[in-house]
């Protein structure tokens, strides 16, 4: 089980659930209280080397896909540099991830730009000043899944000073300015134009997965669901920026994986 010290510990209550330390937030940039999951690493101390940091979207979810056992195993084993994971518990997922400043065809994300200014400007310096954790930016990352993937990918992809480490499982690239239709094509995807227009390339690692059941939509029918085909059509863009694939951006596809914890 891990054991926390925290700190300072202003506009939160704790309590502990299944060996994850649970905390409440008060976000002036939400209006809300944030659900926090901190795990840390066994025998924790401030006082010791600083840590490593991972924050994960749908925070809500770390113990379903066994978070906390796989990093005890990592740990035991020596096998990850020490580490503090940070979920955030997710209230509003197709209002607050997204793309920052671009809501998508229906406005969803509308509060994408709300959710990102509380990770830099609130959670970060919060967590930086309550736990020892390290000031070099590559051992900082943010991960999340589907529009929680989008979302990290967003954050890392334009704040490259802050992040350096990128995870999007099953990301939802598929998000666009416009819907599906007769005047609907590719370029109408979000994320691939940011990427697209970005002169200078960002200094981050990112590691991608996809399922090949995360879904059955296939809207060019060339035998490639749109999840694999949104992913490896930003890759490539990212490549012809000048990215390198399994240096700067590794892909993993699952046979048979669905989109699912």
């Amino acid at each position: 089980m891990f054991k926390g010290i925290l700190t300072n510990a202003v506009n939160l209550n704790i309590e502990r659930v299944a060996g994850i330390e649970v905390n409440n937030f008060n976000s002036i940039y939400l209006k809300r209280k944030v659900k926090l999951s901190i795990l840390l690493p066994p025998l924790f101390s401030n006082t010791d080397t600083p840590s490593s940091l991972l924050i994960m979207n749908d925070g809500q979810d770390l113990a379903s896909m066994k978070v906390d056992a796989t990093l005890q195993l990592l740990s035991n084993t020596n096998s990850i540099r020490k580490l503090i994971i940070v979920g955030i518990h997710s209230a509003d997922r197709l209002s607050e991830y997204g793309i920052a400043g671009r809501p998508d065809f229906k406005n969803r994300g509308a509060k994408a730009k709300d959710y990102q200014q509380f990770l830099l400007n609130e959670l970060l310096p919060y967590l930086k000043s309550n736990y020892s954790i390290s000031d070099k930016t590559e051992d900082i990352g943010y991960a999340g899944c589907s529009l929680g993937g989008l979302s990290a990918f967003d954050t890392v992809f334009n704040q490259p000073n802050i992040f350096g480490v990128c995870g999007v499982f099953s990301g939802a690239f598929w998000w666009r300015s416009v819907d599906l239709g007769k005047n609907y094509t590719d370029s109408a995807r979000i994320m691939h134009d940011v990427v697209q227009k970005r002169k200078v390339i960002c200094k981050a690692k990112f590691w991608l997965e996809a399922g090949t059941e995360d879904e059955k939509a296939d809207r060019n029918n060339n035998g490639i669901i749109d999840a694999i085909d949104d992913t490896l059509d930003l890759l490539l863009i990212m490549e012809k920026k000048g990215y390198h694939r399994n240096t700067d951006f590794y892909y993993h596809q699952i046979e048979g994986g669905k989109h699912n914890l």
